[in-house]
């Protein structure tokens, strides 16, 4: 945020000491707080495009979360994988069965789930869960 901050003082010209200001008001009201951005994070990627955990690791560390606040939130709220890989993989399955050869539909259902960030079992056992009901 620091050189966020810093760049925008060059292009409009503000006074420097802002920065120290609006930095320390945005902690206050909890606006820099690591573990909240974590937990809005993987809480709006759950709801619009389920992740496995390794796939939202990924993300957060794009934005500059550090690796020690990521795991202190992935060991305190514990994912529910399976629910997740299956509520990710039934949007694809509609795609998905227009695929007759059922080893490639399977092959394709896998390499899905594991480009979303699901492991190869959680993957299959979503896959052999949602072909069951077809």
């Amino acid at each position: 945020m620091r050189r966020y901050l810093e760049k925008k003082v060059a292009l409009y010209r503000f006074d420097v000491t802002l920065i120290d200001v609006v930095i320390e008001y945005l902690i206050s009201i909890h606006l820099l707080d690591d573990m909240v951005f974590i937990g809005e994070f993987v809480r709006s990627r759950n709801t619009i495009k389920p992740k496995g955990a390794r796939a939202l690791r990924m993300e957060l560390k794009k934005y500059g979360v550090r690796d020690t606040d990521i795991d202190t939130y992935l060991k305190e709220h514990k994912q529910q994988e399976e629910d997740l890989a299956l509520r990710a993989l039934r949007s694809k399955m509609k795609t998905l069965s227009h695929i007759h050869d059922t080893s490639k539909r399977f092959q394709k259902a896998v390499q899905f789930m594991q480009r979303r960030g699901f492991s190869y079992d959680t993957a299959k056992h979503a896959y052999n869960s949602l072909s069951e009901k077809m």
